[in-house]
């Protein structure tokens, strides 16, 4: 496991070596506050290997899943059941409205940073050409399963954000989708 240690904004370049903790901190991720910019920032992140493979999402997510059951079993029951109903009752759907709201065009190009295991890109009309970036080897493919069944123009990428990106010619995105993604990039200054 590779983990980054930086005391310096990414954004502004201040060092906050001398700053406190920011309060919200886990033991384990601790925050600064830049005291220049006001960025909040991780002071230790794990690099982009790490990141794909030993904090991948499916391994994190589960392992928080069991610890959620164990430690708290009511509120857990009480959040499946909410989930459950805001998933299958009121069916959400704020992506695809977005990404219909900000495409203007039938046959839009959506490029999805950390894509996940696909759900979303799968959930455009037909008419749109999708794009994955996923840096979790495992979400890729079944990503690229999951679109290749279901649709003709779609890519996944196998990446970190940044190199995703490099991938595709400039101009290649009508909508960019980001969700749940910027909180786990070791590098956000550089998007």
């Amino acid at each position: 496991m590779t983990i980054i240690a930086r005391e310096t904004c990414c954004a502004c370049g201040t060092d906050n070596s001398g700053e406190p903790v920011h309060p919200l901190s886990a033991a384990s991720w601790p925050l600064k506050t830049c005291r220049q910019c006001q960025l909040v920032y991780l002071t230790r992140v794990p690099d982009y290997q790490t990141t794909g493979t030993e904090f991948a999402f499916e391994k994190t997510a589960q392992a928080k899943s069991v610890r959620r059951d164990q430690t708290r079993p009511l509120e857990r029951r009480i959040s499946n059941g909410l989930k459950w109903f805001r998933s299958k009752v009121m069916k959400r759907k704020r992506a695809l409205a977005m990404a219909l709201k900000h495409a203007r065009k039938v046959d839009a190009t959506v490029v999805d940073i950390g894509c996940g295991g696909g759900a979303i890109l799968a959930s455009m009309p037909a008419t749109f050409k999708v794009i994955g970036i996923e840096i979790s080897p495992a979400l890729a493919s079944q990503t690229r399963e999951k679109l290749s069944r279901q649709r003709g123009r779609s890519e996944v990428y196998h990446a970190d954000a940044i190199s995703g990106l490099r991938e595709l010619p400039a101009g290649t995105a009508d909508v960019v989708l980001m969700i749940s993604y910027l909180e786990h990039e070791s590098t956000p200054c550089q998007l």
